[in-house]
Parts: C-alpha cells; structure tokens; sequence
C-alpha cells in the first residue's frame, strides 16, 4: 500500500515487485531484492555422548564471512581451539554434562547473529536402551530396541537370532518361540549392554463363508466368520455399509453395488487375523414410468429400455401389454402396473397413474361500455391458468381479474387451460367517446383573499384539494389559499363519462406594513411619531386610522397627539391592490395600588400593584421603609407595628415618574394564654386546662383526638404518654395560637404525701391520728394496714377512709409502742413504722 510501511518475513532469498494503479488506470512498478542468510547454528546432534578422555568433534555451519566462539559449561578438559568451525573436544570426569554454547556472527549481507547450545554427556559407560519387554503375533515380526537405543555414533552388536541385521540400532525379529535379545553397543573406547524379552503369540484363524455370492439390486446375503483357532476378543467387518451388525462374526449384506467385505478378528492376546467375502450384485431392469395428466381423448407412450421383456396391466386401453413403448388411451384416471426382467432372475417393478381430465368450462363477463380514458376489470373463472390476448391495454394477460382501457372499441380473447386441456371466449368492450372539460384561465390573489374559480364543458364536477373551495362540487367554487395551488377538475357527461383539466392560482404576498413599536408617553398631551423604519416599501399607499389625532394621516410616519390610551391601525396598498394591515398601540405613563383591608396587628400583607403601564424595565421606591422586607421590591410583604401610610415612586426606562399612596389600618390581636396542671388518680392523669387568652372574643382546643370551645377542659393521659395541646383565639378576623406539651409520666411522680411516724391519740386535735395527706384521688385504689411488734394485723382501712386512730378491730386501743404500717397505693406499696404515744 502506498505511503504505509509493509513489514516481511522471508525465509528464502525473495524478489518482491510493488505494482501501482493511478486514476487513468496507468500502471507501474518496480523491485526490490532481500536477501536472506542463514544464522551460524552447531550442525552435530544437540545431545551427544562423550566416552571418558576420548575425543569429540564438534561441527556448526559453513559458510564466508562467518565468526565462531566455543565455550563450554562446566569448562572441558581440552578444546582444539574456541574460534574454529570445527573444534575437537575432551573431558576426563565420567557423569558430567557439558553444555556447549556457540556464538556464530556472519558479516556479510545481514549481519546475522546467533546463540546455539549442544548438550556433551560424559561417561565411561554408554548408555543403552534395549527397549521394553514386549511381543508380537506369529507368523509376524517385530522391530526391538529403544528410542533411541544410544546416541549417535555408537556401534550395535545383537544377539543374531531371527533377525534381519544384528548391527542396526533397532533390528527387526521374528524368533518362533520366546526369546531375550541382548545388544552390545560400542562408543569411543566405553562400551555398554541391555537386553529385552520377546514373547510370541500364535494368531488366530478365521474363515468367511460364502466366500463369494451374488443377488440382484433389493436382495441380502448373510455372511458368517468362522473362527478355526484362538480366543475372540473383537471382530470388525469393513466397509460396514449396508451390513446388519459390521461388529458381529455373522452379519447381513443388504449392499447394492457388488463389494469385497473384509472380516477383521482380534484375539484376546490382541492378535488379528483376516478373511474376506465377494458379494456380487447384478441390477435389476430401470423402468421409465411417470405419472401424467391428460385430457379426455389423447394418449400417452411410456418408452424403455427394449433390452428387457415387459408385461403391462390391466390391459385395458394400451395398444400392446408386452412392448416397452407402448401407448395407453384410458377414458377415466386408470394406473397402469409393469413388469420387466433381465433373465437372470432379477426383476424391476413400477406403475404409473394417468389421470384424465374434461376439458376446462369457461365464463365470461357479458360485453360492457366503459368511457374514453377510463378502465374496467374482467372477470373470468375456468381452468388453473389463463391468457388474454390481444395484450393491449390490459394490466396482466395472464390473470383471471385483469384491468383493460382500451382507448377504442376492442374485444379481448381468454384462454382456460387445467395444465392440459384448453377452452376459449371473447368480451367486447365499447368505448365512449372523450369528455372534454375546462377549467378556466390560471387566476392571481392577495394573500387571505378569495379568487372565483371557473369550470365548463360538464354536468357535474369534482375538484380537489377540496379543503380550499367553499363547495368542491360546485362549476364556480370560491378558492382561499396561502400559497401558489394548483386545482384539477374532473368534469362529468350524461354518460357519466369524464375527464380533468387543472387551473393555477397565485398568491401575491402581502405588502409590507409596519406600525412600529408600542409606546408609553410620560403624560397626556405629548406627541410622539408613529411608524416603523420604513413603515412600507417605497411606491405604496399609507393610511392611518384615527385620522383627528394626527397631523397627516396618509403619511408612512404621521406626528400622534395622546390624550388618552389609543390604537393606531396602518393599511398599506401595493400596486396588486394587495392590503396589509399592522397596529401600534399608544398610551400614558401611570401606575395604581390595590388597596389594604384592616389588617391584625402583627400580620404581613403583600403591597400590590392593581395596574402599571409604562416602558420596563422599572424602578421602585417604597417609604417609609418600616415594616417592609425591601423598599426596592415591586410589591414587598409589610409588617408595619402600627397603622401607617406607604407611598410608591415608580419611574420607567423612558425617565417617566409617578407616585400612589396606600393605607393600612391595624385591628388589635388577640392573645392566646392558657394554664395547665397534671394531676393523677387510680388510672390515669389529668390536665387541667384554664383559657386565660387576652383581647380574644372566641376560642377553640385543638388535641390529637378532637376539639372543644369550653374555657376550662380536662384532658386525659395514659401514665407514661405526652399531648400537644394548641389554643387559638379570635377576635375581629384575628387569630392568635398558644402550644404546649403535657406529659403523665409514671403514678409514682404524683405520689407526693407524708406519713406521720408519731400519733397521740388522746383527743387534744393534735397528731390524733395515722392520715395519708395526699390528695383524695388515690383514696379509691388505697389501703392501710397496720401491724404490732409481733406481726399481728391491728388495723386495716376500708375505702373511702383510711384513718387510724389508734384502736384494733374490735375497737380497744392499742397500748403504747411502735407499730409498723404497709400503704399500698395501686401498684406502689410504702411501708415504715409509727410509734404511739398516750
């Protein structure tokens, strides 16, 4: 490729030739030689044996230009030289191993380099390999030996016994009975021996019958192996087509070319035999019989081979039952059945149906008019296949539902046929003459504007696009359209025959008018010019509407004196007549503020603008600035702590400025306050809610489960739970709201009472009795028991009382001394002592 780099790899010296095409398929080229040496490589065997103090050459590869360096690893006794093709080599320590490394450099052509190794193995002892103890199969051979049996140059001396050279590396034997082989191999001045034990196995026999056999295309013979001697171990038919089972001795040969089968036996030593079986097959005769269609009356021949004798049935409708070309003529589908033979006992049998078929029934559409240019279709049924003739004016001659227009009277031909038989039928069709319609001159309008269009020469008409025409049925429709259209028309007859013709409509595109921007004028009474730049082509007509309020109406750009918010409309007039219309809109700097209801002492409202007409982008400037989040915001949110007047400066990007004021009126507030105390009993807390709110006419209680008016409400808590209560008062439109959390927490939080630890109970009112001081809404679910120094009950209290005023049960009092007491309050139980004093 051209201007890109192409990497080779020969191996040989090669020529390479570049071939180039230019555009005008000229072509050049030219040649460039490699040449390529080979690298310096060690040419003796990589893996040599070296006899103890003998000497060894080493060989490399020959060659001008060519270095050498020898070295070895671990250091041999003696080198010829180290830089010599082919140096002599000596080492004296049996079991070493030398690796010799050549570096060959040849310097001429490519300056190859190259590092190769051979491996020097040191003995006094060849090494020998006898191979493995094995065995063969009689009568037979076998090759003996190792792999190899020693290195290279060593000399081989075998027992001569069966073999066909007792001094090769790897002899062939044949010994007829059990045999150990010993090999002497010499190297150098070290020698070496091995042996190996030949075992012989006698081969099995086997014998196929038939040994050869014959049948025609179609038959079987069965073919049997028979072993005479040995052990079955496997047998194997080949080729193991068309056999019943090719892995058994006894096998059927359904083949239908004549083959040579082989029987191959395998023995349980694993030794074969072989046999094999000819199967002759002769071919049996090749009939030529087809199945066929015919009409009613023709006939049929059936041509073969006259070599062989025929017999045909039933011989019904066939000119000769034993020809090989005879004719059948059968009046209905009959098949007929063959016999033929070759007289060598093989036979061919066939047969053939022949099916007859009527002839095909044809209907035809009845002879029609159409009108000059238009189409009708046929319509024909019969047969499988037809065909139209003449193939004028016709869609497809060959199909049952063809299209004609024949532009003149024509009548058109068809042909049925089922495959094999044929029938015929003509249809005329008449032709009525042309229609001729007009659909007018070509028309031009303004752009939006309606053009009257104008069709003559039928009765009836269609246009179309009809979506453009008032009434596409019409002979003069109304035409609206935005671009160049064309129109076509089809006009009709009495006859209902037609034809079409088509009609154009330009549309001229509007002038151009330009009322130019609308504006904003500082204040009433200011003139200002109205109109763009230009407002419209040159050569045009102006016209203004509002003519009293300029100075020249019928001027591009007329001077416009504003008194109050006007619309100034310009009409432009083109030489087509063409009308085109723009606006410009013209009023006066000002600006209005929504007004502000009462508003509760401490809300915000947004300041709102109600109308602004001016130029953006604009300025505002809201004062004071008390109670506003920004007095530059357009409508900032105020807050004012007092009832205040806020005025608005705006001024637009023309320098237009006005002012508006707004009041606020405050209404007072009220303020949500209420109390709240927890208090507990038996089974649950209360809180007790008292609506102190100030200045509020109304109120209401808002909990997680409900509402309520009232001033003072208690609200229920399961111990352990919490509520937020919210309060919201009224008053004039105002609303205020208070929160708070209430929490039950545990019964023992409002377990706060004392118990005395000292009674005298002698009627002075003083510590007269042992009383539980906290308040009565434990009493329910409280009991007081009292017990002396011994654990005797004295004293237990029953609800709602639960004082003891020192006396037992039967109403004695208790002698002086201490007492222990045991106050269970729901699931809270206090206990302590109380000594009595009289």
């Amino acid at each position: 490729s051209i201007g890109t780099p192409v990497i080779a790899s020969p191996l040989d010296t090669t020529s390479y030739i570049l071939s180039g095409t230019d555009v005008n398929g000229c072509i050049a080229s030219d040649t460039v030689r490699i040449d390529v040496s080979l690298k310096p490589i060690i040419e003796t065997d990589s893996i040599l044996f070296l006899c103890r103090n003998d000497t060894l050459q080493l060989d490399a590869t020959a060659g001008p230009g060519i270095s050498y360096t020898w070295s070895s690893n671990p250091v041999a006794n003696f080198i010829s030289s180290s830089n010599v093709r082919n140096p002599f080599v000596s080492h004296n320590v049996a079991g070493d191993t030398l690796i010799f490394s050549l570096l060959g450099n040849r310097t001429t052509v490519a300056n190859c380099s190259n590092v190769d190794t051979a491996l020097i193995i040191v003995d006094s002892i060849v090494p020998t390999d006898a191979g493995l103890d094995t065995f063969f199969c009689s009568p037979g051979s076998i090759v003996i030996g190792g792999n190899p049996t020693a290195f290279a140059g060593t000399q081989f001396a075998w027992t001569n016994f069966f073999l066909d050279d007792s001094t090769l590396a790897n002899p062939t034997a044949n010994p007829p009975s059990d045999f150990t082989y010993k090999v002497n191999t010499t190297n150098g001045s070290c020698f070496g021996i091995d042996s190996v034990r030949i075992r012989v196995k006698s081969r099995p026999e086997v014998e196929v019958t038939p040994s050869s056999s014959a049948y025609c295309v179609g038959g079987s013979v069965q073919l049997t192996g028979n072993l005479l001697s040995g052990v079955l171990g496997t047998s194997i038919w080949s080729p193991t087509d068309s056999l019943s089972n090719p892995t058994s001795l006894s096998t059927t040969s359904t083949v239908d070319d004549t083959t040579l089968y082989i029987l191959t036996v395998t023995d349980t030593n694993s030794c074969t035999a072989v046999d094999s079986a000819f199967v002759n097959v002769f071919t049996s005769p090749i009939i030529n019989l087809f199945d066929t269609t015919i009409c009613e009356g023709d006939s049929v021949q059936y041509v073969n081979d006259p070599a062989f004798s025929y017999n045909w049935s039933p011989n019904n409708q066939i000119d000769d039952v034993n020809s090989s070309q005879p004719i059948v003529f059968p009046s209905i589908t009959r098949e007929y059945f063959v016999e033929a033979s070759n007289g060598l006992g093989c036979f061919g049998r066939d047969s053939a149906i022949v099916t007859v078929l009527p002839q095909p029934v044809l209907t035809l559409p009845a002879d029609t008019t159409i009108c000059f240019g238009d189409q009708i279709q046929l319509q024909a049924s019969g047969g499988t296949s037809i065909l139209w003739t003449p193939f004028t004016a016709i869609s497809n001659p060959i199909a049952y539902n063809p299209i004609v227009n024949p532009t003149i009277t024509r009548t058109y031909t068809a042909t049925i046929t089922n495959g094999i038989c044929e029938a015929s039928g003509e249809v005329t069709v008449s032709v009525n003459p042309r229609v001729t319609i007009v659909a007018g001159n070509d028309e031009a309008a303004c752009f939006g504007s309606a053009v009257q269009l104008n069709a003559s020469g039928g009765l009836t008409y269609k246009w179309r696009p009809g979506q453009f025409l008032d009434d596409s049925t019409s002979a003069n429709p109304i035409a609206v359209v935005g671009t160049r259209t064309g129109f076509q028309v089809r006009g009709f007859d009495a006859l209902g025959c037609s034809s079409t013709d088509s009609v154009y409509v330009d549309v001229n595109p509007l002038p151009f008018a330009d009322a130019g921007p609308d504006q904003v004028v500082c204040f009433i009474g200011q003139q200002i010019q109205l109109g763009g730049s230009p407002s419209a082509d040159a050569g045009n007509f102006t016209n203004w509407t509002n003519r009293s309020f300029l100075d020249d109406p019928n001027s591009p750009n007329p001077i416009a004196l504003v008194t109050s918010p006007l619309q100034f409309i310009l009409q432009v007039t083109d030489s087509n007549n063409c009308v085109n219309l723009d606006t410009v809109d013209v009023d006066y700097f000002r600006f209005s503020l929504k007004p502000v209801e009462d508003l509760c002492l401490g809300d915000s409202v947004p300041l709102e603008l109600a109308e602004l007409i001016g130029t953006e982008p604009f300025t505002f400037e809201w004062s004071p600035s008390l109670g506003l989040d920004s007095n530059g915001f357009r409508e900032p949110l105020a807050s004012p702590p007092f009832p205040i007047v806020y005025q608005l400066v705006v001024e637009d990007s023309n320098g237009c400025r006005d002012s508006n004021v707004v009041d606020i009126n405050l209404k007072p507030a009220p303020e949500a306050v209420f109390t709240g105390e927890v208090k507990a009993d038996c089974d649950n807390a209360v809180a007790e809610l008292e609506n102190v709110s100030i200045g509020a006419d109304s109120i209401r209680w808002v909990f997680k489960d409900g509402a309520s008016v009232e001033n003072n409400v208690d609200l229920i808590l399961d111990f352990g739970s919490s509520q937020e209560v919210s309060l919201y008062a009224y008053s004039n439109g105002c609303i205020d709201t208070a929160q708070e959390n209430f929490a039950a927490g545990n019964v023992q939080d409002f377990l706060n009472f004392e118990l005395p630890n000292v009674i005298t109970p002698n009627g002075d009112g003083i510590n007269d009795f042992f009383d539980i001081t906290n308040n009565n809404r434990f009493y329910s679910c409280t009991e007081v028991r009292i017990f002396d120094r011994w654990g005797v009950e004295v004293y237990r209290s029953n609800p709602p009382s639960h004082i003891w005023d020192g006396t037992t049960f039967s109403g004695n009092q208790v002698s002086e001394g201490v007492y222990f007491y045991a106050v269970q309050l729901g699931n809270v139980l206090f206990h302590g002592n109380v000594t009595v004093i009289r």
